[in-house]
């Protein structure tokens, strides 16, 4: 029984050491979900080759006011989609379009909405951005006309995106002062 004390004992010294050792690996990925930000920071340094990490970290960005990063972050996300051939790259296009049309930078936002459609034409989201586009431009009509056009399309599957597109367009009949139709 000497033998089976020192196996016993080579088994709980063995466990312990294993126990310790995932201890310390857990401290180590606990401070990478620190936050959103270090997260996705991580993500992108051991996945710099997908765009989705990138589209991710801008929202972050987004939610968090800090604008600059944010762009920053779709940028980059756009262009590692273009390296790699992603589908991303249309995610990366609208929420960078729309960030400019939120803070009303039309030149940017133009040139994001020309480079997405030349991309995807027939994304709903080209004419969503489109709409908004014309509403801040004050075409209402026009953001109206793009507006039904993303409503009939059929391609709108998340009711989500459905109550935006009819909220817009609500706006812009109300600006029109239809207040029937908004």
């Amino acid at each position: 029984s000497t033998k089976a004390l020192i196996t016993r004992r080579n088994i709980v010294v063995v466990c312990v050491l294993i126990l310790t050792m995932l201890g310390f690996v857990t401290v180590k990925q606990t401070a990478k979900w620190k936050d959103s930000i270090t997260l996705l920071t991580a993500i992108i340094k051991d996945h710099p080759d997908s765009p989705l990490g990138y589209v991710r970290l801008g929202h972050s960005y987004l939610n968090m006011h800090n604008y600059q990063d944010a762009e920053r972050s779709y940028l980059e996300a756009i262009r590692v989609a273009k390296t790699v051939k992603s589908p991303q790259l249309s995610e990366a296009l609208y929420r960078l379009g729309f960030m400019y049309l939120l803070h009303q930078k039309m030149e940017e936002a133009q040139n994001v909405i020309s480079e997405f459609e030349a991309v995807s034409k027939k994304d709903y989201r080209v004419q969503t951005l489109k709409g908004y586009y014309s509403y801040l431009t004050d075409n209402f009509p026009q953001a109206i006309t793009f507006y039904q056009d993303v409503l009939t399309s059929g391609q709108i599957s998340a009711k989500y995106d459905q109550a935006q597109i009819i909220t817009l367009a609500g706006d812009a009949y109300r600006e029109m002062g239809d207040f029937q139709k908004a």
